[in-house]
């Protein structure tokens, strides 16, 4: 794990709102959408997918699942939204695993975090999702 700076990034995604234990059921249902209609957002074969999380408090999460954009789209396609990334500083950490234990390597993240002195911050950075799991994942924590 190491810590990096990084700039902002503007996604483009399928947004659900939703209190952590409910996370398990409406994320997967949302990425089935994002596959369903990647070809509104990517264009290559080695395009990967990105969930952008933020703690929203009192057990309530944001998650947006899409695909980071270099320029904002003027018009979105019906059901898609537009989210930005903050730059700053995040732990970065690359989950070799299977997606299933993503949760925890996240957890890995807190924990070396803690031990560290560093303070996480409310976002949390996702990317290699493929609609046939076969990618390593980049994981990003922000840190304050």
């Amino acid at each position: 794990m190491k810590i990096v700076e990084r700039a902002p990034e503007t996604i483009v995604g399928i947004e659900v709102v939703a209190p952590f234990p409910d996370l398990s059921v409406v994320v997967p249902q949302a990425w089935a959408r994002v596959f369903a209609r990647r070809s509104d957002l990517l264009s290559g074969p080695d395009d990967v997918f990105v969930e952008f999380s933020t703690d929203l408090g009192d057990g309530d999460y944001r998650e947006l699942l899409g695909a980071v954009v270099a320029v904002p789209p003027l018009s979105l396609p019906e059901g898609w939204r537009l989210g930005k990334a903050p730059a700053g500083r995040y732990l970065h950490h690359r989950h070799l695993g299977d997606e299933a234990s993503i949760t925890d390597s996240f957890a890995a993240m807190y924990r070396w975090a803690e031990a560290n002195d560093q303070r996480p911050g409310p976002h949390r950075l996702d990317f290699g999702y493929l609609p046939d799991h076969t990618r390593p994942h980049d994981l990003y924590l922000s840190l304050i």
